[in-house]
């Protein structure tokens, strides 16, 4: 990536993140709890499923690496940079901005998907 950017990247902090979901519909969702209260928000005490099978809640419920056969892949790319014009200082902005790109992939399909392991947490 530094490499096609050139002297743009120079001082750029770039942060690739891939995480993997069983099938397209859970990309970038929470994991399912039980909202006992009512207030939208998973609180303390609430059991939720535990999908990417860590132990904690998570509001993206993806894994973080590449999964496997059949899974899909989130990958997203954040690249910090300081501006390269001073302008943007007269103005008020900041002297750093950040972009960020994703896309979206299915693993290929060389072997049977893993089954998932959800398991109820309530803690």
């Amino acid at each position: 990536m530094r490499e096609n950017l050139g002297p743009l990247a120079n001082d750029a902090e770039i942060d690739p993140v891939r995480l993997s979901y069983q099938d397209f519909a859970k990309v970038g969702l929470p994991e399912e709890f039980e909202d006992g209260n009512n207030n939208g928000i998973r609180d303390p005490g609430e059991c939720f499923i535990d999908e990417n099978s860590n132990g904690v809640w998570n509001a993206d419920l993806g894994k973080e690496g590449l999964g496997g056969a059949r899974d899909v892949v989130l990958y997203t790319v954040s690249m910090r940079y300081r501006r390269k014009f001073p302008l943007y200082g007269v103005i008020g902005l900041s002297d750093y901005t950040t972009i960020k790109s994703a896309t979206v992939l299915r693993n290929q399909p060389f072997d049977a998907q893993n089954a998932p392991t959800n398991e109820t947490i309530c803690t």
